[in-house]
């Protein structure tokens, strides 16, 4: 009773930054090694999880949480350098193919371009768990 209490006051965007910090941690984690740091998929730079950013290849509500166009990035990179795109652009197609590449950035949602509560408690419930099996 209380969850359904709980999930009936909280807003889109409020489940949304759940969900995405779970996933962010998950992105920046999962590839981190043993002692907990992880490289930069566009600079190579080598820090702590903690110290990095879970950057987007493409900025879409539909691809928010898609694991082909989310990985690790340094402040630098993500923030500074708006992605530094042309490196990542290389990432994608080494790491998934020109295929993925091109879907990514040719990806145009048709009718719903955002994704709903249940949605997003789901994405956060998927990642939360795979967390907790790393």
């Amino acid at each position: 009773m209380k969850k359904t209490k709980k999930r009936k006051n909280q807003t889109l965007s409020s489940i949304h930054k759940l969900a995405w910090a779970t996933f962010s941690e998950w992105v920046r984690r999962s590839n981190a090694d043993w002692r907990g740091y992880v490289n930069c998929v566009t600079c190579g730079v080598k820090k702590h999880w903690k110290e990095m950013d879970a950057g987007h290849f493409r900025h879409l509500d539909a691809l928010d949480f898609d694991e082909h166009n989310v990985h690790v990035q340094c402040d630098r990179c993500n923030r500074r350098l708006s992605g530094n795109r042309g490196k990542y652009a290389i990432f994608i197609v080494r790491k998934y193919g020109l295929e993925v590449a091109e879907g990514l950035e040719s990806y145009r949602p048709e009718g719903k371009k955002a994704l709903n509560m249940t949605e997003l408690f789901a994405i956060r419930e998927k990642y939360k768990k795979a967390l907790s099996e790393l």
